[in-house]
């Protein structure tokens, strides 16, 4: 194993790798914490095709699709935490330029897969929630308009 992974075998070690856990970071280092619980709080499609603890009977199954639209769907729940979490820190697109983006690879890419309609309504909710954002700044400095 190379040096830079050893340290990701014992969790107290991790720091001695570089290693950063995302959730942990979002949090401020308050209590464990999982992907479900922030991208929940963030509203952020998660676990959209089965919940966590019934993946290893996908796998039993042998229905290794959806295995893997778990796995993609974390993924693409992982980045999304992540963008926002960059967009917080100053670093990266805008938030909803983040939510497009993403949303458009999902919309590009994976229409086939059982996440797709989630993150279709998440990237909705997200421009009508900016337009309603904006418009209340224009009638707030503009009232007569």
């Amino acid at each position: 194993m190379p040096d830079v992974l050893k340290g990701l075998l014992s969790p107290w070690r991790r720091h001695e790798s570089g290693h950063r856990d995302l959730m942990s970071e979002v949090c401020a280092g308050a209590g464990p914490v999982h992907l479900a619980e922030v991208a929940a709080r963030l509203s952020i499609p998660v676990k959209t095709v089965c919940r966590a603890d019934l993946v290893s009977r996908l796998m039993q199954n042998g229905k290794w699709s959806s295995v893997r639209a778990v796995a993609e769907g974390d993924t693409l729940t992982t980045a999304m935490i992540l963008m926002l979490w960059r967009d917080m820190a100053g670093e990266g697109a805008s938030a909803l330029e983040a939510k497009m983006r993403l949303a458009t690879f999902i919309a590009e890419n994976c229409a086939h897969r059982p996440y797709h309609r989630d993150w279709l309504a998440y990237r909705d909710d997200a421009l009508r929630t900016a337009f309603a954002t904006e418009t209340a700044r224009i009638g707030a400095l503009a009232p007569t308009i």
